[in-house]
């Protein structure tokens, strides 16, 4: 599983910062990988 430092990183390198769209890259990119609600907890904390 992804560390919340991981999913900042990644989250920080996107374009498009909105919630839908950095939800359906980590669905699409980390399947399995990540924790949803971890990645709604940092994306929320930027």
């Amino acid at each position: 599983m992804m560390s919340k430092e991981e999913i900042k990183e990644v989250i920080l390198s996107l374009d498009d910062k909105s919630v839908p769209s950095v939800m359906r890259h980590f669905k699409t990119a980390y399947a399995g990988k990540c924790d949803m609600k971890e990645v709604n907890e940092v994306l929320k904390s930027l």
